[in-house]
């Protein structure tokens, strides 16, 4: 089986809206406000031809998808959480921010919850200031400038191709006239002070990270019920689903030639996506705000209770759910039923003793638990 369709139902897993089989927005079913808050269907009222509802039972598949149609929710737009913003600014500037954007509310243990992805009165300087630090921190602007422009003059033309370039990569879509010619009064103010094309090339980039374009995740809203997405906003789906960061060049520049947008160029990225190393990263993200793990080191116990209770070892403990986890469902690409039953896990020196087992290195190793019928599976490790 190929890797896509391996690690597929694992990614869906983790946004439950994506969008629905043919590309469009949908809600929950019984999401009369599309807000994420189902109700159960009436079944008193069965659904009349193809839009059907799902009642439970054995999900559809893609084949069966095709041809229905589906009822679109209330648009609504997404912030970038924290983690976005920081693997944003990395993946596009070469900066690893040594500021960090506001924390995020978490939602029934998510940071992805769209309604508390807000930006508050706070969180603008923040963002400034953040933008600044992000400039300040390309090693060498007039190299990062040379990759969208190989023209250094301070005129209409040679700065239009810079804005358009640019733009694509920081905002995740082609700019129209209306929002390059929105930057002509930073070309206009630099060439008055006698400054040149980097100067204004690092004020577009402070201004552009503090744009929603850049903060949200911003989709065209339908003109009536439902729209089929256009390819830049598929892009930056898969992209920010998979990876947790924007479409790299390739991604968006197919997205400009529209080849983002059939069922086989979609699986095709995809499939090219869950092959970047970062897509485990964001695997085990995902997993980690699943089962709220990171709560796991805040715990506290009596040292005259326990007396070997310690930091140490809740980190270790925390370790061997990585390892675990990431063995079922990433590395080697396991049932997903086997989260639960399992007959394996990983632990160290510190780890050995409650296992009863030795070990020799220092290190994480895999054993066997198949001879203990009071180990398996993820609910019987220590630390969940």
């Amino acid at each position: 089986m190929r890797l896509l369709d391996r690690k597929l139902g694992l990614v869906f897993a983790t946004t439950l809206g994506i969008g629905a089989c043919n590309g469009t927005l949908a809600p929950l079913v019984g999401d009369e406000a599309g807000d994420g808050s189902a109700a159960a269907p009436d079944p008193s009222e069965p659904a009349e031809g193809p839009t059907r509802p799902f009642t439970g039972g054995t999900l559809p598949t893609l084949e069966e998808c095709e041809g229905l149609s589906i009822e679109a929710p209330t648009h609504q737009v997404r912030r970038l959480t924290h983690w976005e913003y920081l693997r944003t600014v990395e993946a596009t500037l070469g900066v690893a921010l040594d500021s960090s954007p506001p924390l995020d509310r978490r939602v029934e243990g998510f940071t992805t919850n769209a309604d508390a992805l807000i930006v508050e009165q706070s969180h603008v300087a923040d963002y400034q200031q953040l933008a600044e630090a992000a400039v300040a921190q390309i090693d060498d602007l007039p190299g990062f400038v040379a990759r969208y422009t190989d023209c250094r003059e301070l005129n209409s033309e040679c700065w239009s191709g810079f804005i358009a370039n640019i733009g694509l990569s920081l905002w995740r879509h082609a700019l129209d006239e209306t929002e390059v010619q929105s930057f002509e009064p930073i070309r206009a103010a630099v060439q008055a002070e006698g400054d040149g094309f980097d100067v204004a090339a690092a004020l577009v980039v402070e201004a552009m990270l503090q744009s929603p374009r850049f903060l949200y995740l911003i989709e065209r809203a339908p003109d009536s019920t439902s729209r089929t997405l256009d390819d830049f906003e598929i892009a930056a789906r898969l992209s920010y689903l998979v990876l947790g960061t924007a479409p790299d060049e390739g991604l968006l520049g197919r997205a400009r030639s529209e080849r983002v947008h059939t069922k086989d160029e979609i699986e095709s990225e995809m499939e090219a996506l869950l092959g970047d190393p970062r897509a485990r990263d964001m695997a085990w993200r995902f997993a980690r705000e699943w089962l709220d793990i990171d709560r796991l080191l805040q715990l506290d116990r009596s040292r005259e209770q326990y007396p070997d209770f310690s930091e140490s070892l809740l980190q270790n403990m925390h370790t061997e759910i990585q390892r675990y986890l990431l063995d079922v469902l990433w590395d080697n690409e396991r049932p997903l039923d086997e989260i639960l039953t399992a007959d394996f896990t990983y632990v160290n020196q510190g780890l050995a003793s409650i296992y009863g087992v030795e070990i020799a290195g220092d290190g994480f190793e895999r054993i066997d638990l198949s001879g203990d019928p009071t180990r398996g599976g993820l609910l019987t490790l220590p630390g969940i």
